[in-house]
């Protein structure tokens, strides 16, 4: 006896075949955003894969407004609505569709669906176009293993798939434990031949509680909440620099600067070495003069002797290494790595002044540019 997808398919095919294939109504474009994505929705579900395929661009298209309604059809009864919806959710890579991929890719009764959900997840990371974050994404998504663990450490867990996969990991135990979860903690959980990315998932999963993983990379453990928190202060940390930017650009010579901090860095390492001789490797490596805040840095204890912990650029070809990256890198780019680093607590940034680079607090950046207006 045919199996029920083989029925849907051969009656699809019947149905092209006699042009009597179904007409999809279209989508008022005055329609809310939200209410369009509702009726995209229903595209997914017909039977010609052209509808099908033009129902997930339009959803595509629609973007962040589309998010509530793909989420919703994550429990459709037919599993070609589930995988299509997460396919495009990890196009539009909204955090709130962390939390509902990563329960569809451990316990979706479809492998299709499980392997859609998996690889959105993956997408959800803070760089999906770099080297670093493509290799990590490879691996989970390729390497396939199955696993079994009853009444095991959740530590002890982590630590199996991060060798089995050859993954670096890094859990936020401090958030795991604000939702309850302690490193001793034991969880059961058990697969057959699954993506590394559905072992990770089914894993944390097994906590009962809403934890999940992005790639970093490397790969990050944490509750759903702190990721959430952390993509937004990306996100804020994202627009302040874009801001900082066109400001810098409105001259002539902010503009000169501006394309002087995109000169390309092919090798460094900053492994222990002073924030001032560093900020002078930059200046010469840009040929631009970097002018350090040194009385308000001081205030915030950040002196002139501070080592700078790790900031490695790899020279193109190398191998990629936890915590390096691959080069050429902007000098810009670098800039704002050396100051994530030294900053620690404190956020610093820089501006572009007087044909040159100011760098200082951002409470004292914010004041200079009210000073501008």
């Amino acid at each position: 006896m045919r199996s029920c997808k083989a029925r849907t398919v051969l009656l699809g095919a019947l149905i092209l075949s006699s042009g009597c294939v179904p007409e999809q109504p279209d989508v008022d474009p005055a329609l809310p955003k939200e209410r369009q994505a509702e009726l995209y929705v229903d595209w997914l579900r017909h039977i010609d894969p052209h509808v099908t395929h033009q129902g997930r661009q339009r959803l595509r298209e629609i973007g962040a407004a589309a998010v509530p309604a793909l989420i919703q059809a994550m429990n459709d009864r037919d599993a070609r609505v589930r995988a299509a919806s997460a396919q495009v959710l990890g196009y539009v890579r909204d955090i709130r569709a962390l939390w509902p991929l990563t329960l569809a890719a451990a316990t979706d009764e479809s492998p299709g669906v499980r392997h859609a959900a998996a690889s959105a997840v993956t997408w959800l990371g803070p760089e999906p176009n770099s080297a670093m974050h493509s290799a990590f994404r490879r691996c989970l998504l390729e390497q396939t293993l199955s696993i079994r663990y009853e009444g095991v450490p959740l530590k002890d867990a982590i630590q199996d798939l991060s060798e089995r996969g050859g993954t670096n990991v890094h859990t936020n135990l401090g958030a795991l434990e604000l939702i309850g979860i302690g490193p001793e903690d034991t969880i059961i959980a058990e697969a057959n031949d699954v993506t590394l990315a559905e072992a990770w998932c089914r894993v944390l999963v097994a906590t009962g509680k809403p934890v999940t993983f992005q790639i970093e990379p490397p790969i990050y453990v944490s509750s759903v909440e702190a990721l959430t928190r952390l993509v937004e202060e990306r996100r804020q940390r994202k627009a302040r620099r874009a801001k900082l930017r066109r400001l810098a650009q409105r001259t002539e010579s902010g503009r000169e600067v501006w394309q002087r901090l995109q000169t390309p860095v092919r090798e460094a390492r900053f492994d222990g070495m002073e924030f001032s001789s560093v900020l002078q490797f930059l200046a010469q490596a840009g040929k631009v003069e970097i002018q350090a805040d040194w009385p308000a840095l001081d205030s915030v204890g950040i002196k002139r002797s501070l080592r700078v912990t790790y900031v490695q650029v790899a020279a193109p070809g190398a191998g990629l290494v936890k915590g390096v990256h691959r080069g050429p890198v902007a000098l810009e780019t670098l800039l704002w790595l050396v100051l994530a680093d030294v900053g620690g607590g404190t956020e610093l940034e820089f501006i572009v002044e007087d044909g040159g680079v100011f760098i200082s607090t951002r409470k004292v950046i914010d004041e200079r540019l009210k000073r501008r207006k």
